[in-house]
């Protein structure tokens, strides 16, 4: 049910399906004596309530209406729930720490005002307290633990990886794995690390390799690539069931993540393209399919049939619009979250791949996406300034939050799907409690 508030003078409870996108409805207070009919937008509610109300105050008696304008409450939650804004600024929001109410942050005016937004900070959700800032140039985002209690950072001006503590932000280890590290990945025990780089100094072939955590001993190594001249990069992913990929230059390999030992691999173009939009690479919690994004197109490929299964439409392009995966379990499947150029939201079911649409959309272009696969919601963000709330089961909208006269520029939401953080083009930081 939507409330309507009429001049103060009476409030209606109305059935969410009256008040659809562009739908005409009427609006009968048959106990203040006037009876206003309205064809309202969603996108333009509150600049046709107001135009409305200053037209009927020229035909209306003052008895009739007391207030000067009419307030439409279409989105929920009420205005009370508006965001508690955090006292710090700018930066992007890059993700929560599982199972904690801290998030990871890139930049901030408060962080190091006086050099302008550099390194990235860990902040305490509560009250808006940085608990740490790491001042480094990295090559890619951090990647926190299963278990949250320590993350990796990979240095540009460094071969060494790099843990911390979460709690803290001090330094835990540094590791000298190989040359010029491209990407690391967690087991999902949190036991094991995975890196891939060079044997030697950059130009020597590229090689996988797995240590201890938090020994940094190794356990195992692979050589990835064939020549010296073959140098490339390469992206890993690992599911639920204790698998990694690894896909390089037209090439995946499925490995054991405690053994090191080739499970399936394949030859064809899979990871021709480099350059990975936020979407990236993603193995499914069975390690039976995995998901595929770069910055021109979305592949679904089945490991057991060495063959590509899907290809999302054209609109979907990953250059132009954020995606985001939501692992699966023996219950629920996994599930691919991304938005269209026009402000369109699909979900991509990797099991059936079935691609549905969510029965809302947002005015303007889509800047992030985020979810929870504990609760199944997702959250998106646009330059609309709104931020949308997606239930994953029923593809349909749970609650719009607006605050700022801001685009938004990135979110995240908790492991528990309880707490939102968002950042806006203005520099302001919320967060929303969604309890």
């Amino acid at each position: 049910m939507k409330r309507v508030l009429l001049g103060g003078l009476k409030t209606l409870a109305l059935p969410r399906w009256w008040l659809s996108n562009r739908a005409a409805f009427m609006l009968d207070a048959a106990n203040s004596g006037f009876e206003a009919k309205l064809s309202l937008t969603v996108g333009n509610l509150r600049k046709s309530a107001i135009q409305e109300s200053r037209s009927m105050s020229k035909c209306c008696s003052a008895r009739r209406l007391i207030a000067a304008f009419l307030v439409v409450a279409i989105n929920t939650p009420t205005p009370a729930k508006d965001g508690k804004e955090l006292p710090i600024q700018g930066g992007m929001i890059l993700m929560f720490v599982p199972g904690q109410s801290k998030f990871l942050m890139q930049g901030g005016r408060t962080m190091r005002p006086e050099r302008g937004i550099y390194g990235f900070a860990v902040v305490n959700a509560g009250d808006g307290k940085v608990i740490g800032v790491i001042q480094r140039d990295l090559r890619k985002n951090p990647q926190v633990s299963p278990d949250g209690a320590s993350f990796m950072t990979l240095s540009e001006k460094s071969d060494k990886i790099e843990l911390w503590q979460t709690s803290t932000v001090k330094p835990r280890k540094e590791l000298d794995v190989l040359k010029s590290p491209s990407d690391v990945a967690f087991s999902p025990d949190g036991k094991f690390l995975a890196v891939v780089g060079h044997i030697d100094d950059f130009g020597a072939p590229l090689a996988l390799k797995a240590v201890d955590l938090p020994s940094g001993k190794e356990r195992w190594v692979m050589p990835l690539a064939k020549t010296d001249s073959d140098r490339g990069t390469a992206q890993l992913a690992t599911s639920k069931s204790g698998e990694l990929l690894v896909a390089q230059s037209g090439v995946w390999k499925l490995v054991d993540f405690q053994t090191g030992k080739v499970q399936a691999a394949f030859e064809g173009r899979v990871s021709r393209e480099t350059e990975f939009s936020s979407g990236g690479l993603h193995l499914s919690h069975d390690a039976r399919r995995f998901v595929h994004v770069t910055r021109a197109f979305v592949n679904v490929w089945e490991v057991d049939g060495r063959k590509r299964l899907f290809t999302l439409p054209d609109k979907y392009t990953p250059a132009y619009t954020p995606a985001k995966f939501v692992s699966g379990d023996d219950r629920h499947s996994d599930i691919l979250v991304i938005g269209s150029r026009d402000g369109l939201v699909g979900m991509l079911n990797i099991s059936t791949l079935k691609l549905t649409e969510f029965g809302d959309k947002h005015e303007a272009t889509i800047t992030d996406i985020d979810a929870s696969a504990t609760k199944r919601i997702a959250v998106t963000a646009s330059e609309d300034f709104r931020i949308k709330v997606w239930d994953l089961e029923t593809a349909q909208l749970i609650e719009t939050l607006v605050a700022d006269k801001s685009a938004v520029r990135t979110i995240a939401i908790s492991s528990d799907g309880e707490r939102i953080a968002s950042c806006y083009e203005n520099g302001s930081v919320r967060i929303w409690n969604l309890k």
